[in-house]
Parts: structure tokens; C-alpha cells; sequence
């Protein structure tokens, strides 16, 4: 048995070489597997794991949508990755939903079309709004 020296090169490759394991895991099993923190003392060494299932970006969008209060908006899964003109008459391209409290109301995760920078939104922003008398949704 090779005897582990604790130092920090010796962390980075044995994190590496167990990230390696575990795609092979993640893979057979149909997850994805992210290492985070990894923290030792002299005996003892800690790494935090993240595991989620495999599952693509549109449909995450919807469970993340029935899991935010934006029920009352007509929020589609065609929506997700879909150009939208801003009112400030920029095009912005809807990536996500921010899971967030009524007070602030800006939950949707949008990405600007020029400039590739991430934004988040009210709905009203992207002209998605809520009626009286029903849904309406202008895009």
C-alpha cells in the first residue's frame, strides 16, 4: 500500500483521479457527478459531491418552473432557449428561472444576445403577462 503524503499537488490528483471514477458511475447510472470543495487537515481530507440526474436543459426549466410562483403565467416549455425582444429593445434569450421570493419578482434568467451577459428579469420584462381575464403572452 502506497503511503498518501498530504500536500496540496497530491489533493488536486486525487480529486481529479476520483472525479474520473465517478463519471464512469455517473455514467452507468445515468447522473451527473460534480466535486466541490475539498478540504483536508493532516489525517483527514473531505470533498464535497453534488449529484444530479442527467436531464436536459428544457426540462429542468419546467421543474423549475412548477417549483417557482410564476404558475400564474403561461410559461412554456418552447419557451426555454427562445428569443424575446426586452422593453428596453434588446433581444434576450430565456435560459432559466432563478428560484426567488415574491418581494423581488425577478426570476427568469435571461442571457443578452450581443453581449452574452446574464440577466435576471421579471416576466413583465420580456412581455409575458398575467390578465384579469386569462393568460396572455406576447412574444
Amino acid at each position: 500500500m502506497k503511503n498518501f503524503e498530504f500536500n496540496h499537488d497530491n489533493f488536486n490528483q486525487l480529486k481529479n483521479d476520483i472525479l474520473e471514477a465517478l463519471d464512469s458511475v455517473g455514467n452507468k447510472h445515468g447522473l451527473i457527478i460534480k466535486t466541490g470543495n475539498l478540504t483536508y487537515s493532516e489525517d483527514h481530507i473531505t470533498l464535497k459531491l453534488e449529484i444530479n440526474r442527467d436531464i436536459n436543459p428544457a426540462d429542468q426549466f419546467m421543474i423549475d418552473y412548477k417549483h417557482s410562483w410564476l404558475y400564474p403565467y403561461d410559461i412554456t416549455k418552447d419557451m426555454y432557449g427562445k428569443t424575446f425582444t426586452g422593453r428596453d429593445g434588446r433581444s434576450y434569450i430565456l435560459t432559466g428561472i432563478k428560484q426567488s421570493n415574491r418581494r423581488t419578482n425577478k426570476v427568469l434568467i435571461i442571457l443578452d444576445s450581443n453581449t452574452i451577459k446574464e440577466y435576471i428579469c421579471q416576466p413583465e420584462f420580456l412581455g409575458i403577462c398575467q390578465r384579469p381575464n386569462g393568460i396572455y403572452v406576447n412574444y
